[in-house]
């Protein structure tokens, strides 16, 4: 076997290995840089402990919501991730469907600033003031 031909291939195959041990540390980067995007920051003051936490990593929001029978609705509080400050409340209803979520419904993914997201592919909307009555 020629000798050039040996070093061309042994220098290939280092190369090669160099290259995946490369994108192997890069990706263990990445995956490390990610971890803790699911983490539930501290609860702000004034944030009841049963409000429960949806967001990631960039920010969230508290959600804490009962089932009003009465009014077919969920009634919702949510506070802001950092400072507790209520950002919305009132009435909602299950987009779709006009009733309420039922307890067991009511595992939170996200708030838009008006809607509240659901596992599930449920999404929970403002009751217009009309038609949801006064109080919780």
């Amino acid at each position: 076997m020629n000798i050039g031909y040996v070093r061309l291939l042994t220098k290939s195959i280092s190369s090669y290995i160099c290259h995946r041990l490369i994108l192997v540390v890069m990706s263990v980067s990445i995956m490390a840089s990610c971890k803790g995007s699911n983490e539930i920051p501290a609860r702000p003051v004034g944030v009841p402990p049963s409000a429960a936490w949806a967001g990631g990593a960039d920010g969230g929001v508290w959600i804490e919501c009962a089932v009003n029978n009465q009014k077919n609705t969920n009634y919702c509080v949510i506070y802001w991730h950092n400072t507790g400050e209520i950002v919305s409340k009132g009435h909602f209803r299950l987009r779709g469907v006009g009733n309420a979520a039922t307890e067991a419904q009511l595992s939170y993914d996200a708030f838009d600033g008006t809607s509240i997201y659901l596992l599930g592919n449920l999404t929970l909307d403002p009751v217009p003031s009309s038609s949801k009555g006064k109080g919780p």
